[in-house]
């Protein structure tokens, strides 16, 4: 870090240690930042699979513990690749080779880094509302990340030497977590999931607004609080959305959001994706801000930094040296002698020879050069050859990039020399072990795309016009309102609720309901589709058929709270649902 304007007693600008942060992360490489992919990308997408199941799933809660539990898991694994990515940025700093990562250094890690992050659904919430020690405590376990260096230091000394690194210059602190931080995006994520799914029950339409009104300004509210993680999560989000709108209009594919596109930005999982991009954009910045700083505090009493600036005019001096001798060591430019004028005599009679008409049908066909082409053929050519230059620096890139990786994981003596034989073993084991859990993280990415690119345009299921002589089984959850026409449906809950069977009869005649609105086109039926994706469907159809989407809502209601809730099913029950029948066919008229 310069030191130009600023003393190690005051500390750097914060803005000027966020830039110092972003280069030491574009010289680090690529190994740094692939260990802390690995260790965070499955820790955010089990996060936000975690989130809709919890959401959308009518199985959340069988699901919960084992999902907490996974998190809690994941949360682990993902602190002690953070904590390995910043080894590799402070060994960066010293200008030395990172410590090969053994088997035991990766278990004492984990100890640590567990034990001391455990804390954190205690302290954060606390810190939070009291607000004064939120920057302290941010400060404390970033400080415990980036301070792990893989050795046998206990958790009290790691916490310890985090502790006084947290203490240091307390107005940078706060103004790098006021920059770089995305943990406020994070908290208002976490609030707008919260409140999506009390919204979504809103059946008032101004409600409905007034609740989108209310947190668009607490997005503006939020955006002084942290503005380049709410700038980002806003570009993010915007992505998304274009990206999206990309796909359909090369596909084709018809989709929700590519009917009703508004819809996308109140929908949870698209929030909750948006702000795991930002989490994993954000957090190395932060990481490599922090190890700067934690570098500058060590070197308060250790000189660190003096020691990096002698070794590097060492090594400029020796560089200086070595050019210097080779300089003096060149012989100096002799005049020709007779032996080198008399060459030139000997290459004209070889010219001469070779001129000689028998020896031209082996000479190859001259090339005609400086040929001007004309100005639209030139323009082609220069074009071509922009593309041709193009399409080779992407490969090169890529190779690049490709054997870079390769080298980290399987070669270079420097990483895997080290004292024992078990060490190298262990080192090359762990390396392996990366590869193929990277391996595998890209063959389910790969495959979920194809999945999703096979499923993209799902036909809806027509109803039938016909029994074929069985009766669906309404226990069963992949049965439809397609199984069977309006009447039969309806037919069907009589005779249940003549036998006495509620609760089935609700079923048949929730499915006739649906089937009514397929009828007048208001809806199309999917297996795939929920009642709340039903219940979008009239929404955006509300100016043309006025109060359907409000008498279906009430319907679904009825429906669900006897069929995956506790209430019981009366014949009041079937009378409501009727008389909400009714009015839908008399709306759709």
């Amino acid at each position: 870090m310069s030191k130009g304007h600023h003393g190690k007693n005051v500390g750097a600008s914060a803005f000027l240690l966020a830039e110092e942060g972003v280069q030491l992360l574009i010289r680090s490489g690529l190994a740094p930042a692939s260990v802390y992919a690995i260790g965070t990308l499955p820790f955010v997408l089990g996060l936000i699979a975690y989130v809709g199941t919890m959401i959308h799933s009518g199985f959340a809660h069988a699901y919960h513990g084992a999902g907490a539990l996974g998190l809690a898991l994941l949360f682990m694994w993902m602190k002690v690749f953070q904590a390995r990515f910043a080894q590799h940025l402070r060994a960066r700093l010293r200008d030395e080779e990172v410590s090969p990562w053994t088997l035991s250094a990766f278990f004492a890690t984990l100890c640590r880094q567990s034990l001391i992050h455990a804390s954190v659904v205690i302290v954060y919430p606390v810190a939070f509302i009291t607000m004064l020690p939120m920057g302290f405590a941010a400060a404390l376990y970033q400080n415990a990340s980036v301070l792990d260096d893989g050795s046998r230091m206990s958790a009290r000394g790691l916490f310890g030497k985090a502790l006084t690194q947290a203490r240091l210059w307390p107005k940078q602190n706060h103004l790098l977590l006021w920059l770089c931080s995305p943990l406020m995006v994070c908290v208002g994520a976490a609030l707008s999931l919260g409140t999506c799914p009390l919204l979504e029950s809103l059946e008032d339409a101004f409600l409905v607004s007034l609740g989108g009104f209310y947190a668009s300004i607490l997005l503006l509210l939020a955006l002084p609080t942290a503005p380049f993680a709410v700038i980002t999560v806003v570009n993010v989000a915007s992505a998304l959305f274009l990206s999206i709108e990309l796909f359909h209009i090369f596909t084709g594919a018809d989709t929700l959001y590519a009917r009703n596109p508004s819809v996308l930005f109140g929908n949870d999982l698209f929030i909750a994706i948006a702000c795991g991009i930002t989490y994993m954009l954000l957090d190395p910045i932060l990481k490599a801000a922090y190890a700067i700083r934690c570098h500058e505090g060590d070197s308060l009493e250790t000189g660190a930094d003096l020691k990096v600036a002698l070794r590097r005019i060492r090594k400029a001096a020796a560089c200086a040296l070595v050019l210097a001798t080779a300089a003096l060591a060149l012989p100096c430019v002799a005049e020709p002698t007779s032996s080198e004028v008399q060459v030139a005599p000997l290459n004209q009679a070889i010219d001469d020879e070779l001129a000689e008409r028998r020896y031209t049908w082996r000479m190859p066909r001259e090339i005609r050069v400086d040929v001007e082409l004309p100005w639209l053929l030139q323009l082609i050519a220069d074009f071509g050859e922009s593309i041709r230059s193009g399409i080779k620096a992407v490969f090169n890139f890529v190779w690049d990039v490709i054997g870079e990786i390769w080298d980290w994981f399987f070669g270079g003596s420097d990483r895997d020399t080290v004292s024992g034989g078990g060490t190298r073993n262990f080192s090359q084991s762990i390396r392996v072990l990366i590869g193929i859990l990277a391996a595998l993280l890209i063959g389910v990415t790969l495959y979920l795309l194809w999945r999703a690119y096979k499923d993209r345009a799902p036909k809806p299921l027509a109803p039938v016009t016909t029994l074929g002589g069985e009766t669906p089984d309404l226990d069963d959850e992949a049965t439809t309102a397609a199984d069977l026409p309006e009447d039969e449906w309806y037919k069907l809950a009589r005779e249940l609720a003549a036998k006495g069977d509620f609760r089935l009869a609700s079923r048949a005649l929730f499915f006739s309901i649906l089937v009514t609105l397929a009828q007048r086109e208001v809806i199309q039926i999917a297996r795939f589709k929920s009642n709340m994706d039903y219940d979008h469907e009239l929404m955006r159809r509300a100016s043309s058929i006025g109060d359907v989407p409000r008498i279906f809502s009430k319907s679904a209601f009825l429906y669900e709270s006897v069929w995956y809730g506790e209430h019981e099913a009366t014949l009041q029950t079937l009378q409501a649902m009727q008389a909400c029948q009714t009015e839908l066919r008399h709306g759709l008229q």
